[in-house]
C-alpha cells in the first residue's frame, strides 16, 4: 500500500472514499498507511489521526500485526472495535515476493444483516412464497370448519406445527394459510417434500454444504434450504419418510435454531417456523424404530389433523363444481354437470382425496362435450365401491380394490396410474408393496 507516484495515490484514494466498507492498511513497522472515511464512521476516528500511527496504540482489536507475523490471511473474523460489531478480512500486501504490511476490511454487523435481507427478499421474489390463503380452502363442512378454526389460532403463534392427514387432503394448503395468517407473512415460505429429494442428497439440501464437501459440490457451496427460509417457514411434508440419520440432525437443528453446512465447522444461526406434515400414524413409525420419539415431541407441539374427503362428504359437490368451473376454463371449454353426476360422486370413497377428485374432474371434462352424466362419471370411477361399501369391506381392502382397478386400466404404468388416483408415484409404489406384504 506504499504508492510513491503522488498523483496515483490521491486517485487511490479517491477510490477508498467511496467503498461502503472500512479499510484499514499498515506498512511492516504497524504504522497505518491507509485509512478510509468508511473504516472513520465504523470506529469513530478520523484519518488525520490515524494515519501514521501505530496500529495497536490505536486499534488493538484489529490484530494486524499478526498477519505480519504469521504471513496468512484471516478471513471472516466477528471482531468488537469499540462500540461496534464487525465482521473482519485480514490480509498480507506482498509485493515481489516480499510483505510489506498487511491491510484489513471491516464492515459494520448490522450493514450485512441488511444486504442479507436484500438478498433473501431476492429469494423471496424467485418463488420462495405462499399463494393460498384459508379463503380458498374449500368446504363447509363443520368438521373442515372446526379444522381451519384451530389452524388460525396456530397461525397467531409461532410454535411448531404437526400436520397429519391422507395424500392429497390438502395439508400443504393448511400450511401455506397458517404461514400467510401469522406474523411471519412477509418472509419466505419453503416448501420441502422428504420424498421427493433422494436420502444421501436430502441433508445437504436441507442445511447447505461448503465449496468441494463431497463429490459433484459445487465449488462456491450452496445454501441451504432452512437458510432461505430464514425469518419465514419452512414445510417439511412427508416427513415419516426422513432417515432416522437425518432425523438426528433435524433435532438439532430445532434445538440449537442453527444449521452446520456439510463439511464446515461453522454453524449458522437462524430464525424459521417448522411446519411438519406426514399421512403416516408416527406413533406407530417410533413403535418399528423407524421415526425418533425425541423428534416427534419436537415436531408434535400443534397438531392439526385434515380430514380426508370421506369424512367430508357433503363437501363433494362444492368441490366439484369448483373444479368443472375452474378446469373448464383451463381447457376452454363450456362444461356443466349433471345433479345425478354429482351425486355418484358423493358416493365414492375417494382414496386419493381432493387430489383424486381433482383429477377425475378433469379427465370427465376432456372426455365431455358439453355436459357430465352420471354415466360418464359410473364409467370412471368403476361400480365396484358404492355408497354402502363401507359396510360390506373394510376401507383398507376397498382402497387396495380401487389401486388394483386402476393400475390395471393403465396396463401397468405406475406413473400414469399415480396421477389418476392424485398421489405421488413414491406414494403408489409404496402402497402396492404394503397391499404384497
Amino acid at each position: 500500500m506504499l504508492l510513491k507516484n503522488k498523483e496515483k495515490t490521491e486517485q487511490f484514494k479517491a477510490v477508498l472514499n467511496h467503498i461502503s466498507e472500512g479499510i484499514i492498511a499498515i506498512n511492516s513497522n504497524g504504522e497505518i498507511t491507509v485509512f478510509n472515511p468508511a473504516a472513520g464512521r465504523i470506529m469513530g476516528i478520523s484519518e488525520k489521526e490515524a494515519i501514521g500511527r501505530s496500529i495497536d496504540e490505536l486499534v488493538p482489536e484489529t490484530i494486524l500485526n499478526s498477519v505480519i507475523e504469521k504471513n496468512k490471511a484471516e478471513l471472516g473474523q466477528v471482531l468488537r472495535i469499540g462500540q461496534a460489531q464487525v465482521l473482519a478480512n485480514r490480509v498480507p500486501i506482498i509485493i515481489n515476493n516480499k510483505m510489506v504490511g498487511a491491510v484489513t476490511t471491516i464492515e459494520d454487523i448490522t450493514k450485512i444483516q441488511e444486504y442479507e435481507q436484500k438478498i433473501r427478499t431476492k429469494l423471496l421474489v424467485k418463488g420462495q412464497v405462499a399463494k393460498y390463503k384459508f379463503s380458498d380452502i374449500i368446504g363447509e363442512s363443520d368438521v373442515l370448519l372446526k379444522t381451519k378454526e384451530k389452524a388460525k389460532k396456530y397461525a397467531a403463534t409461532n410454535g411448531t406445527v404437526l400436520i397429519i392427514g391422507e395424500s392429497g387432503t390438502g395439508k400443504e394448503m393448511f400450511a401455506q394459510s397458517i404461514h400467510l395468517e401469522s406474523e411471519r407473512r412477509n418472509g419466505p415460505f419453503v416448501a420441502v417434500n422428504c420424498t421427493a429429494i433422494p436420502q444421501n442428497l436430502l441433508e445437504s439440501e436441507l442445511f447447505g454444504y461448503q465449496g468441494g464437501a463431497f463429490t459433484g459440490a459445487r465449488k462456491e457451496g450452496k445454501s441451504g434450504l432452512f437458510t432461505e427460509a430464514h425469518g419465514g417457514t419452512i414445510f417439511l411434508d412427508e416427513i415419516g419418510e426422513m432417515s432416522t440419520e437425518l432425523q438426528v440432525a433435524l433435532l438439532r437443528v430445532i434445538q440449537e435454531r442453527e444449521v452446520r453446512p456439510v463439511g464446515s465447522n461453522k454453524v449458522i444461526p437462524i430464525d424459521v417456523r417448522i411446519i411438519a406434515a406426514t399421512n403416516k400414524d408416527l406413533l406407530q413409525e417410533i413403535q418399528k424404530g423407524a421415526f425418533r420419539r425425541d423428534l416427534y415431541y419436537r415436531l408434535n407441539i400443534l397438531k392439526l389433523k385434515v380430514p380426508a374427503l370421506r369424512e367430508r362428504k357433503e363437501d363433494i359437490k362444492l368441490l366439484s363444481r369448483y373444479f368443472v368451473s375452474k378446469i373448464s376454463l383451463k381447457y376452454k371449454k363450456v362444461v356443466s354437470i349433471t345433479e345425478g353426476a354429482l351425486d355418484r360422486l358423493q358416493r365414492y370413497s375417494w382414496p386419493g382425496n381432493i387430489r383424486e377428485l381433482e383429477n377425475i374432474i378433469e379427465s370427465l371434462i376432456v372426455l365431455a362435450d358439453d355436459i357430465i352424466t352420471e354415466a360418464q362419471v359410473d364409467e370412471l370411477i368403476g361400480e365396484n365401491v358404492e355408497e354402502d361399501a363401507e359396510n360390506k369391506d373394510s376401507l383398507e381392502i376397498i382402497k387396495n380394490k380401487h389401486i388394483l382397478k386402476v393400475l390395471s386400466e393403465c396396463g401397468g404404468n405406475q406413473t400414469l396410474a399415480a396421477k389418476r388416483l392424485g398421489i405421488s408415484r413414491t406414494h403408489l409404489w409404496r402402497l402396492i408393496n404394503n397391499y404384497k406384504k
